[in-house]
């Protein structure tokens, strides 16, 4: 049983709607938070570790699939405007927390 010609169509719509819209979601959150000075990738770090609560680099990475090289220069960023800072040294690990959660902080 064949496809129809329309359904070949079709399918290929639903991919320039899907490349539209996501393009449009792209566009609105750089403009909403420019003011901020963010990035859509800091504010996904930001979030991930507000909802997770410490974590080293290589879990944040995994958590937002996001290259482990490509962290370090994201984090740095996040540091650099003072969002973002090492939590306080302990002997288990070594993790990053956003910056209005430094007080509660634990490994």
């Amino acid at each position: 049983m064949g496809k129809s010609p329309g359904a070949s169509r079709r399918t290929e719509r639903i991919g320039q709607l899907l490349f539209v819209a996501t393009q449009a979601a792209q566009s609105l959150a750089t403009e909403q938070l420019r003011p901020l000075g963010l990035s859509a990738r800091g504010w996904g770090v930001l979030s991930t570790l507000t909802e997770s609560g410490p974590l080293t680099q290589i879990e944040l990475a995994k958590a937002l699939a996001i290259d482990r090289t490509a962290m370090v220069y994201l984090l740095d960023e996040l540091e650099q405007s003072g969002l973002r800072w090492p939590a306080p040294p302990t002997p288990c690990c070594d993790r990053w927390i956003p910056r209005n959660a430094a007080s509660s902080a634990r490994c």
